[in-house]
């Protein structure tokens, strides 16, 4: 199963990906959690024009721990607006702006879940775009 590895941060593989701090990839119990970071190109750490990604689910692992050993699940979607996110929420595979492959959000929350927090960030496209006024 390769979701269930920790994949390198600049790997442009299908989503979503897991990331978890290396100390603690065997901890459960009590301060164990599973979150779940959907979104854009900020949510997949894009950079170097699409060519490297350095998602921030990686950091906020490592940064969790030792008090907490959290799994960080990871769907960012380049070039996605908020619109096409929502339009996608079902889906099975989703092409993001750049080619690579996710899932929409309902679907992960049925096929990966449970998940003890989600954060969502989403606009960025929209407000590139000019469809949203600040």
């Amino acid at each position: 199963d390769s979701r269930s590895s920790s994949p390198s941060p600049n790997e442009a593989g299908p989503m979503p990906q897991r990331f978890t701090a290396k100390a603690l990839t065997e901890m459960k119990g009590p301060h164990h959690r599973r979150i779940l970071a959907y979104g854009d190109s900020i949510t997949a750490g894009f950079w170097d024009e699409g060519v490297r990604f350095s998602p921030y689910g990686k950091f906020l692992a490592e940064a969790l721990a030792p008090e907490v050993a959290a799994e960080v699940w990871v769907c960012g979607l380049s070039g996605l607006t908020a619109v096409q996110m929502e339009t996608g929420l079902n889906m099975k595979k989703i092409r993001d702006g750049i080619g690579r492959m996710g899932k929409g959000l309902q679907r992960i929350l049925l096929e990966d879940g449970p998940f003890d927090l989600a954060l969502i960030m989403a606009g960025t496209n929209d407000l590139a775009g000019g469809r949203v006024k600040p």
